[in-house]
């Protein structure tokens, strides 16, 4: 039977397989912008075309998460049911929640800077086109990454992942080689990183941390007024969720300091139909809900750490069945 270090790097290798053919892909069609019309061509057919490549290698990234993360548990002398992730919420919209199609048009921006400032045209298409393969790259890694996450989520035994850095890398990444996370930590990485994550499973035998909730039932009433003031505490005594009660204080419940997306939000989105409060905009084509759709990342940061809350979350905005 393979090793937990040889099923993650098995893993790593076909998810740089995808987001290395999207970023060839990418280029092909990068060179064939006409260089007098930048915006009319990319809007007539490269844009789309760059798109849907991007958008279809991040659907097979994410498609990879459940059997990944079944092989690992067993690796790991553990067994799962792979979880139901909806693949299709990761592909076609960018890690930080705006749609992909905005985010693959920054190299199209780029080259206009470029000109305006005096650089070749030459030039200016190679850094526009080296752009574009970088955000082609690193979006269909980031959609593996967050499926993975998610797919983490929905199982108690996964407690903690490390990270895994394939050689060669940068320096930043190097002294993170091995570096163990909580489950709900984000992935920090810079552009171009394809560093992978690989889950620890947790077998029967061994006890599982404590949650939030756990922790504050251990905690006095003086040790629960100090850490969430006394009116804070004395919502969640009465039962209010300590991660709302938590953002709250911090102010991460404005629109300003929170990651959303609107990606699936439509009524033809499952994200849409499951929200509802379904409406109408000026210049859209169709209903789309009125309640913002957090990103995973921002859903890790709403539970603060209540694995049962994210699991609510994630089902609430349509990234798990």
């Amino acid at each position: 039977m393979a090793t937990a270090e040889q099923v993650a790097q098995a893993h790593y290798r076909r998810q740089k397989a995808l987001a290395s053919t999207a970023a060839v892909a990418a280029a092909r069609q990068w060179d064939l912008l006409d260089r007098d019309r930048l915006t009319e061509s990319w809007q007539a057919g490269v844009g789309p075309a760059v798109v849907t490549a991007t958008t279809q290698a991040q659907l097979a990234a994410a498609q990879q998460a459940p059997a990944y993360l079944e092989e690992l548990a067993e690796a790991q002398g553990g067994s799962i049911t792979a979880p139901l992730l909806i693949a299709s919420t990761f592909a076609g919209v960018a890690s930080d929640g705006r749609p992909l199609a905005s985010l693959l048009f920054l190299p199209v921006l780029l080259v206009k800077s470029l000109l305006r400032d005096g650089i070749s045209l030459l030039e200016a298409f190679r850094r526009g086109r080296s752009m574009l393969t970088l955000l082609t790259s690193t979006q269909v890694a980031d959609a593996g990454r967050a499926a993975v996450s998610v797919g983490m989520t929905t199982e108690r035994r996964w407690v903690t992942y490390i990270r895994t850095v394939t050689l060669p890398a940068c320096g930043r990444c190097i002294i993170l080689a091995g570096k163990e996370y909580s489950w709900s930590t984000g992935f920090l990485r810079h552009p171009r990183c394809d560093c992978g994550m690989t889950p620890r499973f947790n077998t029967d035998s061994s006890p599982l941390p404590p949650n939030p909730a756990e922790l504050f039932r251990n905690m006095t009433p003086e040790q629960q007024n100090k850490a969430f003031t006394n009116a804070g505490a004395a919502a969640i005594r009465d039962g209010a969720d300590i991660g709302q009660v938590v953002n709250a204080r911090r102010g991460m419940t404005t629109a300003a300091g929170r990651s959303i997306t609107t990606e699936g939000t439509t009524v033809r989105g499952l994200a849409g139909r499951r929200l509802g409060e379904l409406k109408k905009q000026r210049g859209e084509r169709y209903r789309r809900s009125q309640i913002p759709r957090p990103t995973p990342e921002q859903i890790y940061k709403d539970a603060a750490g209540d694995r049962e809350l994210a699991i609510q979350l994630l089902k609430r905005f349509a990234y798990i069945v």
